[in-house]
């Protein structure tokens, strides 16, 4: 909407549009805005140095770098531009960092790739002080998370530590918009205001069409991503459908002692206070030691999941599918949701405590080895569906 009102005034030099975003990941801003061809400058405020709570929020800033207004509404934004020129001031460069936190913040902006892992030290030194800080907590989210998407720094945990971090920030500062929409984005639909990125897939069939070459996104999206807002308490879930059959009841399939496959869950809550649904993300990951890799002309890889007692999940059984051009090595994840039954939809009891344990197994064709053996295996799991902090 700015963009197209304030055309014609870029045309004429009487402004200059600028535009900032707190997206993990740019690329796909980039996408948007190749799909609606706009072509105004973005720059990239992950770490929300800025501290904005609420957006969209737009900026006068003058000649000089000075803030003439905040949020203006239109004799604002006209009496700006009819202001005679600023006198521009001589600005002296920055200094050198101030504090152990703004290392950090350059780190993550200006660093090479090993400057990541000394961020996360400081950030987590931030967040262990008495002062605990919620920027402190949000921003090691986010080094957390990108270090968690390039497969050659990822470490096991580093999704799940992103997700702890930004429930802390948002659990120290819960009136920070921004923070509550990360979490969001990768929470159970219940929470959810709008599906994030449903967009994606149209904005790259228009872009085809065109003759262009869609921006590439480094990061496939989630399911969570995607997924549509649900709306009046949610649906029954299994309980509304055929049940599925269960792959291996018996427990006959080998099971993986060899570790080929390791498996790690996130738990992701919801962000409203008193709502108890979560959203489950369990990654399998091929071992690069032993060669393990994904053999998909077998057969599909599933996950099988088992609920406690007075708990649900809206899937019980999961394929892994396999990514656009994959290359048979790269970790696999599946999503559901847990949430309790109403006393209303069964007699039984939920677990008196708040964390249910949820259990259950991946069945995973696998090669491995120089010789290339392949095999069809079993691991089983647990997922402890820990309440927020």
């Amino acid at each position: 909407m700015w963009y197209e009102r304030n055309k014609s005034l870029e045309a004429e030099g009487k402004v200059k549009t600028l535009g900032l975003i707190q997206e993990q990941h740019p690329d796909r801003c980039r996408l948007f805005m190749q799909w609606k061809q706009m072509d105004f400058p973005i720059l990239v405020d992950s770490l929300n140095l800025l501290d904005v709570t609420v957006v969209p929020m737009m900026v006068l800033i003058d000649e000089a770098g000075v803030v003439q207004a905040i949020r203006p509404d239109e004799k604002g934004l006209a009496e700006f531009v009819a202001a005679p020129p600023a006198a521009v001031p001589l600005v002296p460069p920055p200094s050198g960092a101030r504090n152990v936190f703004d290392m950090a913040n350059r780190l993550i902006l200006f660093g090479q790739p090993d400057g990541l892992d000394r961020a996360i030290s400081m950030y987590e030194q931030q967040c262990t002080d008495v002062s605990e800080d919620s920027r402190a907590h949000f921003r090691l989210g986010v080094s957390y998370r990108r270090r968690f998407d390039n497969p050659e720094t990822r470490r096991t945990g580093d999704f799940a530590k992103s997700i702890e971090h930004w429930e802390r920030a948002l659990a120290l500062n819960p009136n920070q918009y921004i923070w509550r929409r990360r979490i969001q984005q990768y929470g159970p639909r219940l929470d959810k205001p709008y599906p994030f990125y449903d967009w994606v897939s149209e904005a790259q069939r228009d872009i085809k069409a065109r003759g262009e070459e869609p921006v590439p996104l480094a990061v496939a999206l989630s399911g969570s991503e995607v997924a549509m807002p649900e709306r009046g308490g949610g649906d029954a879930g299994e309980a509304s459908k055929e049940a599925p059959i269960e792959p291996d009841p018996a427990g006959r399939i080998d099971h993986d002692q060899d570790s080929l496959f390791s498996i790690e869950s996130v738990v992701v809550h919801a962000t409203a206070k008193g709502n108890r649904v979560a959203r489950v993300h369990v990654l399998l990951t091929p071992s690069g030691e032993a060669g393990a890799k994904w053999n998909d002309e077998a057969g599909p890889s599933v996950v099988w999941i088992d609920p406690p007692q007075g708990w649900r999940v809206d899937q019980r059984l999961l394929a892994l599918v396999p990514p656009a051009g994959g290359s048979f090595t790269e970790p696999r994840s599946v999503e559901f949701e847990v949430r309790p039954i109403a006393p209303s939809e069964e007699s039984g009891k939920a677990e008196s405590n708040d964390s249910p344990v949820i259990r259950g197994y991946a069945l995973y064709h696998v090669c491995h080895g120089a010789d290339g053996v392949c095999r069809y295996l079993r691991q089983d799991y647990q997922v402890r569906v820990q309440s927020a902090k």
